[in-house]
């Protein structure tokens, strides 16, 4: 079986507690998944992808970090390459 694998480098507008950040990553992918038209959030099955965290946060809170997407859908890989690139928003400048 195939999977595609997306690695995301972001840098943060200001200080992110580490119990924040997977909510604050999910919001992210989401909305870069929702902006490309991807309409699976509005049912009630299973996502067709994973997320990682930031990895280990430094006193308790992430600066910056690399989140790993993974599906096995690759048109979903590259709508969300598609939508993050260069994106900014008031938490995060992938």
């Amino acid at each position: 079986m195939k999977y595609y694998e997306l690695g995301i480098k972001v840098d943060l507008k200001s200080k992110l507690h580490f119990q924040k950040a997977p909510e604050a990553i999910s919001k992210l992918i989401s909305t870069a998944l929702i902006k490309q038209g991807y309409t699976q959030h509005n049912k009630p099955i299973p996502k067709q992808y994973v997320l990682s965290n930031f990895g280990k946060a430094e006193d308790g809170f992430f600066n910056e970090g690399n989140i790993i997407f993974r599906s096995f859908d690759e048109e979903l890989v590259k709508k969300v390459f598609d939508s993050l690139f260069l994106y900014e928003d008031y938490i995060f400048k992938v």
